[in-house]
């Protein structure tokens, strides 16, 4: 299976922090699924990381950290940007605004991968294409 990592969860997977899940943990080391980072989640670090905003590591070391792991890199692709105009919110539901996960959806969705994430606003999404753990 082809898993793309939220942000968080490749924080906290590098990190070895203890809120990243058992069950997380399990599809991370899984050796038949391909992991892979997105560029966006490296951007959103840089951005975060340069406005100080909790964010402990550059966008360097995170691709550092990200390439060390042995996740693949996802480039951002025009393929992408046209899914994300394709994004689904549930009738009703409070839309997750937040730019970089809109994005890290859009890519899942435009390669047909899950987005491993623990971000329950995820639920406001008519979408197959993520997974919480």
């Amino acid at each position: 299976m082809e898993l793309l990592l939220d942000t968080h969860i490749i924080l906290w997977s590098v990190t070895d922090d203890p809120r990243l899940t058992a069950e997380a943990k399990r599809y991370i080391q899984n050796p038949e699924n391909q992991i892979y980072y997105s560029i966006v989640s490296m951007w959103e670090v840089a951005i975060k990381y340069m406005a100080k905003k909790n964010m402990p590591i550059s966008g360097r070391e995170f691709l550092a950290w990200c390439e060390d792991a042995g996740y693949k890199k996802l480039p951002l692709d025009d393929r992408h940007v046209c899914a994300l105009e394709t994004l689904q919110h549930k009738e009703g539901a409070v839309a997750h605004n937040d730019p970089f996960d809109r994005m890290l959806l859009a890519q899942a969705k435009g390669d047909a991968m899950i987005l491993l994430t623990h971000d329950s606003k995820f639920k406001s999404w008519e979408e197959p294409y993520y997974f919480l753990v």
